[in-house]
Formats: structure tokens, sequence, C-alpha cells
């Protein structure tokens, strides 16, 4: 799979990637005993390499290498970190209300299912999203319930810069977080169970073959609107010192039961996606601010 078609490509590619990059744990501080603030803003260098099938039920698979800049800000109604940018509209002991956003890479077509029916765009996400922490919050443990509504658009690249809207989606996500177990500060592991419903209109756009694309092999296909799968993921981080960090991910993806599990685009039920990562901290914000609504 070729991603890069021109300047245009590369920078929706890597701003997809950015988005959509499995949310891994990581945590400042690390070996000093855990502290009730942490600084307002964060520069940090993101070194990953991720393994990514090309989209939910393909067989074929990409490993991508990206040294990537992030900025965590941990404001009052502003955040970002790597599991994307969000707005905080709403903030109790509870509840939270958030914007947050999310993303999928561009698929080419050549040596896959898709083979002659013409690359897909890469998708971006945006949609309100709440969080119930159903047992009250607690320092340094995070355990909610996150549904999220996202309206989804694909970008044309490298023809043209235009959006268009490719339906709606619903995710709900167990996560449970624990920034210190075994009482070791150098450690820190997630747990994250979802979820994902989406429209007919969305998984067409991934899932539908239409009667000018049918071969013998790949017979003409509509998908509903409905349940899309269950994904289950995890996460640990060991910090080495304050500079740096390792992290290991895994996710799997289960798509039996989805309403386009039938699709002839669906080549694997069962999508296991890896990562690892090292996280370098280059630089923080003097200023600190209350770390018990902060999960990263």
């Amino acid at each position: 799979m070729t991603i890069s078609r021109g300047p245009f490509r590369i920078f929706i590619t890597v701003l997809i990637l950015i988005l959509a990059r499995p949310s891994l744990a990581d945590e400042p501080g690390g070996p000093d005993a855990p502290s009730r603030t942490k600084p307002l803003w964060e520069l940090r260098l993101f070194n990953s390499v991720v393994r990514l099938p090309l989209y939910r039920g393909s067989g074929e698979y990409k490993v991508y290498f990206l040294p990537i800049p992030y900025l965590i800000y941990r404001g009052q109604n502003f955040q970002s970190d790597r599991g994307g940018i969000r707005g905080v509209f709403f903030r109790s002991e509870f509840l939270e209300t958030t914007l947050s956003f999310y993303g999928n890479p561009p698929v080419d077509d050549e040596d896959t299912a898709r083979e002659g029916m013409g690359d897909l765009d890469p998708i971006i996400e945006a949609g309100p999203a709440l969080k119930w922490f159903f047992l009250g919050r607690h320092p340094r443990k995070y355990f909610y319930l996150r549904p999220a509504l996202r309206w989804t658009a694909s970008v044309g690249l490298p023809d043209n810069f235009k959006f268009r809207h490719r339906g709606w989606r619903f995710l709900v996500n167990l996560i449970y977080q624990y920034d210190a177990p075994w009482d070791n500060n150098r450690w820190k592991f997630g747990l994250n169970l979802g979820v994902d419903f989406a429209d007919r209109r969305y998984n067409g756009y991934f899932y539908d073959v239409p009667e000018e694309d049918a071969l013998p092999d790949r017979p003409i296909f509509e998908t509903d609107g409905g349940y899309g799968g269950l994904m289950f993921a995890g996460n640990l981080t060991y910090h080495i010192n304050k500079r740096f960090s390792i992290v290991v991910y895994g996710r799997w993806d289960a798509l039996a039961g989805a309403v386009y599990q039938d699709s002839p685009l669906v080549e694997e039920k069962n999508n296991f996606i890896g990562a690892v990562a090292l996280i370098w901290n280059v630089t923080a914000s003097k200023r600190q601010v209350d770390s018990r609504y902060q999960e990263n």
C-alpha cells in the first residue's frame, strides 16, 4: 500500500495517524512519588512502530513508523494528548462532557480485496462524548463508561481537498486505567472494552460492493446500519526515568455478528493490532494544574 501521492496526502496521512493511533497510556513523572499536580502543557516525541489493518476486516496490514511530536495540554476547557483533541464543556465528580476527534488513514486498492474499486480517502470523525465515572473519581485510578457520537467525513485526496459526509458512528467504551499498579510508580496499565455502531452510509463506504465493481469472487453487496463489532485493548507503560517511557499496546477487533460481516471485502473477522513506542518528554510548563481531572 502506498500512502504518499503528494504533499497534501502526506500531511493528511500524518494528521490521521496522529488521531487514529492507538490510545496508549503515558504518564509523565514515573519513578518519583505521585503528585497532585501536573504541568499545564508538555511537549513530547512519540516514536512508534504500529501494525494496523488497512480497515477493520481487511486481511492486509500496514506497518507505520513515525516519530510524531505532540502536545499535551491540560486546560480547563480544552485538552489535547495522544488520545486526540477535545473540548471539555462540563466536569464534575461523576460526569464529564467533551468534544472528541478520531481518524482513519487512506487505503489504496492495489493488491487488496478492493482492487479496481478505487482508493478509500482518509476519514476524520468528530462529535460529543460523555465520561461517566459511576464509582466516582479516584487519584491515579480511572474507571468510566464513555459513549460517543461522531460525525464522519472523507477528505478527497490527492485530486482535491473536498470533505464528503460519510455517515455517523456511535461507540460505547468501558475504560479502566491504573497509574501505579503494585504501588510502583514506574508502571501504568489500562484496559478498554468497546462496542461500535454505525449507520448504513458509513458502513457502506468501507464494505459495499456496487454492481460495476462486482467480480465472480466479489459479488454485489450492500450493508445495513447497526452493530459494527467489538474491541478489547490493553496497554502497559514503563517509565525508564523522567524523560523516557516505553509503551506496549495490543488490540483485538472482533467482527463476528457485525452487519457487514458477509461483505466480500471482509477477509478477516478478527484483526489484531500491535504497537510499541518510546516516548521522550522534551520539555514541560512550569505552571501546574490539579491532576485529579487529568488522565494524561
